[in-house]
């Protein structure tokens, strides 16, 4: 399978696996979406009744866009989120043709975290890919350009006032937006600096707004008759049905929920975060050991600052939510955005250039690949605690790319 492996043709076996990967994602999405008692699309409902309250910008879109086309709320949410994804995934795509041109990386890229976490039925569909499309295509239009886009940084950050509006957790990953900047602060024009300005103040104006209106049970039970009654259902289900059932819920509840699911195995979400982080830690360590960070000067001080800070955001909306799985995997796709372009790009932040060359991977290149196979096709991240790591979900993949190979390797045998 990995005979003569170069980076050329380990690309293609990489882009087969995202092209499977990516086909699964999308019909997965459009099965979440297409129902209209799922949880996912129950979530997106959540809107203002009886004044304001957190994350229901997202619910006064919707139903103001259903009421204008006429058309199912289902549909609606399909037709805006189907596309997003489509987005994230061929973003994905790019970055993954840059980074597997460095083997090294390969356990970063090829790391299930990054490629199957929003693949799987039990990530799919949630918020966070209202900023996915986003983070990704800054990142491969860094890496393939040379240098940010500074257009798309000053529209992200302008729009992470309304998203943290649609919810405010997406606040801790849409640091990576102002890390971006910091970090080439000195190449920004004055109309991009001014539009992170007034972008982060936005963001943190909206994310107080949302902590001092958090919600209520009583509009959380509004807000589920209403929309069973609009979907044709029995508003009777109500107020514990999918995402209403947690609005108005305080912090107590949520770490009570927090223990119940532990059920005394709390070492078992400690060892999954391990693995997710695992090659994001490799590849850090690697360009850190060979001096790859130094050069970012103050701006990368202040990035490295707004990581942390994102990290203790989402350590805090651990402690009352049990998504542990979504929470890390996001931490980590963050961390490696930036991290692949210290590695590849650093000039574009002023930091030195290393060689991302290791002796045993270039000696043992194709055991490296086959390890890096296994990898990539073992395992899945889980969303809710305690198991975060679990069993592929989807063995099919396995004999699509099996039966792919063997026809591919008929129609263009390998010299010998």
């Amino acid at each position: 399978m990995f005979h003569r492996l170069t980076p050329k043709n380990a690309l293609g076996w990489a882009g087969l696996f995202w092209g499977v990967l990516s086909v699964f994602s999308l019909i997965i999405l459009i099965e979440a979406l297409w129902d209209p008692e799922s949880y996912y699309t129950t979530d997106f409902a959540i809107k203002y009744v009886d004044g304001f309250a957190r994350r229901g910008l997202g619910g006064e879109v919707l139903y103001f866009l259903s009421d204008l086309s006429a058309i199912p709320m289902t549909t609606v949410l399909t037709l805006l989120l189907v596309p997003l994804q489509a987005v994230f995934l061929w973003r994905m795509w790019r970055i993954l043709r840059v980074a597997m041109t460095e083997p090294a990386l390969w356990p970063l890229v090829l790391s299930p975290v990054m490629l199957i976490g929003y693949s799987v039925t039990q990530q799919m569909g949630h918020k966070e890919i209202l900023i996915l499309p986003l983070l990704a295509a800054m990142t491969a239009s860094t890496l393939q350009g040379g240098r940010v886009p500074q257009k798309l940084l000053a529209v992200g950050c302008l729009a992470s006032g309304p998203i943290v509006l649609v919810h405010e957790g997406l606040i801790a990953w849409l640091l990576f937006l102002p890390a971006l900047a910091a970090l080439t602060w000195r190449d920004l024009s004055g109309a991009t600096r001014l539009a992170v300005l007034v972008g982060g103040a936005g963001a943190g104006a909206a994310l107080l707004a949302s902590l001092m209106a958090p919600g209520t049970p009583a509009q959380g039970l509004a807000m589920c008759i209403l929309y069973l009654e609009r979907i044709g259902s029995d508003a009777s289900q109500c107020p514990d049905f999918k995402a209403f059932t947690y609005f108005g819920q305080d912090s107590a509840q949520g770490v009570a929920l927090l223990f119940e699911k532990m059920n005394g195995d709390g070492w078992l979400p400690v060892l999954g975060a391990l693995v997710y982080v695992a090659p994001l830690a490799f590849v850090a360590a690697l360009i850190w050991r060979r001096g790859g960070f130094r050069g970012a000067g103050f701006g990368g001080l202040l990035a490295a600052v707004l990581m942390v800070a994102m990290i203790v955001m989402t350590a805090s909306i651990m402690m009352v939510a049990v998504d542990w799985g979504r929470f890390v995997s996001l931490v980590v796709i963050v961390l490696g955005f930036l991290t692949l372009i210290f590695a590849l790009r650093p000039e574009v932040f002023g930091a030195n250039r290393v060689s991302l060359d290791v002796a045993w991977i270039t000696t043992h290149r194709n055991g490296w690949g086959w390890l890096m196979a296994a990898w990539a096709l073992s395992w899945a991240p889980s969303k809710v605690v305690p198991e975060l790591v679990s069993p592929l979900p989807m063995p099919l993949i396995v004999l699509v790319i099996w039966g792919l190979t063997k026809l591919l390797r008929k129609q263009h045998p390998q010299p010998e």
